[in-house]
């Protein structure tokens, strides 16, 4: 038959052991995202830059080989230590460095006007935005954040 204080030794021993599970779970999975950082790096992509507004009916779009940021990154939920809530963890590939180049645009005439760009020179894996934060009038502000 168990007593209370058996009983209480036995929950005593069972969290602890949990605990260890989670916190070992916790670095394993945090040595996983490290792994991944090295999925997200910078890759070319091809742009389709716009002439200004002003220009539009004069200028003409055009294709540009760029760079951009491009991988995998680790995302998981695991119980916290505390065995009371979920601990979340999102990571997305990331600008962390950009340079700007430019890009010429044709125009009726003969006419050229330049564009500057901005290209990644260095991503890296980190906490993903909450989508609900970048709303359509603020994107800009969010893209200028990341200084080169």
């Amino acid at each position: 038959m168990m007593t209370d204080s058996t009983f209480e030794e036995c929950a005593i021993r069972i969290l602890l052991i949990l605990s260890v599970a989670s916190v070992t779970n916790v670095k394993g999975l945090s040595d996983n995202i490290l792994a991944h950082n090295k999925e997200c790096s910078v890759k070319p992509l091809m742009l389709h830059v716009e002439p200004p507004p002003e220009f539009a009916k004069s200028c003409r779009p055009t294709q540009v080989l760029s760079m951009g940021c491009r991988g995998q990154c680790a995302s998981y939920s695991s119980i916290n230590a505390d065995l009371t809530s979920m601990d979340k963890v999102c990571t997305c590939c990331q600008l962390t460095k950009s340079g700007v180049q430019q890009v010429i645009l044709s125009c009726d005439g003969g006419r050229h006007i330049r564009r500057l760009i901005k290209y990644a020179r260095e991503c890296i894996c980190r906490p993903c935005l909450d989508r609900q934060i970048v709303k359509h009038n603020n994107l800009e502000n969010v893209l200028n954040s990341v200084r080169p």
